[in-house]
């Protein structure tokens, strides 16, 4: 079984490096985040999945998709956290690694379980971890660095990617990108040099901007 919590260790130091590194180039709004609001986002959501398999290991009912709309629960996390500083993001990400290290120890040996994962979710509980604690956020970090031309951003989560793609949800593919990108977008990323060469990713995405 893959090491999760090496996993999510190598991610975090790549979320304190855009911390540190990253410049939010503008004031944010809902409709435009900066990597601050863009973490913060990521971490919400991933201390929501924790509590969803805290949940369901206590025999209780937790649902991958809430009842209330995605857009609405977004608008409320980006709320309470829009003002969040790069040390209080800091110390929420130290904050949920511990409790993230403890949720990965409580369902070693039962990760191929479907009934520790939030009801709806079409995969073992192993698989959803994967989906909210490392496969949403690369997405969302992926797709800053494009809209923002954050090209040494782009780099090492290209890197983080080839690396642990392998055996991840879904090998780890950023495909979701296209929820989240326009037609132009893509075609940025290339005239950016934004590539995988020789790889299925990069082929998926070019096939977007033809």
């Amino acid at each position: 079984m893959i090491d999760l919590n090496e996993k999510t260790q190598s991610l975090v130091i790549i979320e304190k490096k855009l911390i540190t590194n990253t410049e939010a180039k503008f004031e944010s709004s809902y409709e435009h985040w900066n990597i601050l609001n863009t973490i913060n986002h990521t971490y919400s959501w991933k201390s929501s999945a924790l509590k969803k398999v805290e949940l369901r290991l206590d025999g209780k009912e937790a649902k991958f998709h809430s009842d209330d709309p995605i857009e609405s629960i977004n608008k409320n996390f980006y709320e309470k956290t829009k003002d969040y500083s790069s040390k209080k993001t800091i110390e929420i990400i130290n904050d949920y690694q511990k409790c993230a290290e403890i949720m990965i120890e409580k369902i070693k040996g039962n990760e191929s379980s479907e009934d520790l994962a939030p009801q709806g979710f079409d995969g073992s509980v192993f698989d959803y971890l994967v989906y909210d604690l490392i496969f949403h956020p690369v997405n969302h970090y992926i797709f800053y660095s494009v809209k923002n031309d954050e090209y040494g951003m782009f780099l090492d989560l290209e890197e983080y990617i080839k690396i642990n793609r392998s055996g991840l949800y879904k090998d780890l593919a950023i495909l979701n990108l296209n929820g989240f990108m326009e037609k132009d977008e893509y075609c940025r990323l290339f005239k950016k040099g934004y590539e995988w060469e020789h790889d299925d990713l990069y082929i998926n995405i070019k096939a977007n901007t033809l």
